[in-house]
């Protein structure tokens, strides 16, 4: 290898080594409490029941209401955003689901509230709406 070519090598490591320290962010070590959480209440109060002897705690990834649509996050598709239809179409499956289960704790992830890719639909306050769960929060993260 030739000096010049050295040179050049050695100057382009310098270059990527401090692109990516100045590109990257820091590891995260802590958890900094930022943004608070949304409370939600269902339009369809129900009374709680007045005597509970176990309680079911149930997690889902929703997967944004796109139910088995491929979708080109997962490698598996070219879709980017979703109809009205098709999300509500996934919705409804869900709440089908939860009225059939009826966990006491429901854990969702990957629930959309004001996305392009779902048509914009509230769907925490949709599921409230629509199940016999009173209250909801959303955290985004």
């Amino acid at each position: 290898m030739s000096y010049l070519f050295k040179c050049q090598l050695g100057l382009l490591i310098i270059i990527f080594t401090c692109f990516f320290i100045v590109a990257c962010e820091p590891l995260v070590t802590q958890f900094e409490d930022l943004e608070d959480g949304i409370i939600y209440t269902s339009k369809n109060i129900e009374k709680a029941p007045a005597m509970v002897t176990n309680i079911t705690v149930m997690t889902w990834n929703i997967r944004f209401g796109a139910g088995r649509i491929p979708w080109f996050g997962d490698s598996c598709g070219d879709r980017v955003i979703l109809t009205d239809d098709e999300v509500l179409t996934s919705l409804r499956g869900i709440a089908n689901k939860l009225n059939e289960v009826k966990p006491d704790i429901l854990l969702l992830q990957e629930v959309d509230i004001q996305s392009k890719r779902s048509g914009y639909i509230d769907q925490v306050q949709w599921l409230l709406d629509n199940t016999y769960f009173n209250y909801g929060v959303y955290a985004s993260v």
